[in-house]
């Protein structure tokens, strides 16, 4: 609407409620923006926390995997560790502290690899 206004556009009430409907919506767009830079960071955060526990769980994978180097009886899949992981997250140990909690699932995924 705004190519083809003539006159003064000052006095276009349908392009000044045009302009001003596209104005709120850039708020509102820009709002949800800032909302979603802000709950993505809070994600990171949180996934964060857990990253001591991918590692001790990768590394214990590995230690596993060499394992086969000495007898062919050691041999464990990916998707057999990975189901182990994901029950040992299921597991929820019941303490408060983060710190406490990756402890307690560290310990049950080394005890549930050990013992399959």
């Amino acid at each position: 609407e705004l190519a083809t206004s003539e006159g003064n556009i000052l006095e276009n009430r349908t392009l000044i409620e045009s302009l001003n409907e596209t104005k709120a919506k850039s708020i509102t767009i820009s709002d949800s923006l800032e909302e979603s830079k802000r709950l993505q960071a809070e994600l990171d955060q949180e996934r964060e926390v857990y990253r001591s526990l991918a590692h001790k769980g990768s590394l214990l994978f590995m230690i596993i995997r060499d394992l086969q180097k000495i007898n062919n009886m050691y041999q464990f899949s990916l998707n057999t560790f990975l189901n182990l992981f994901r029950k040992a997250l299921e597991t929820r140990p019941d303490t408060q502290s983060t710190e406490e909690k990756l402890g307690r699932l560290t310990e049950t995924l080394i005890k549930m690899v050990f013992l399959h």
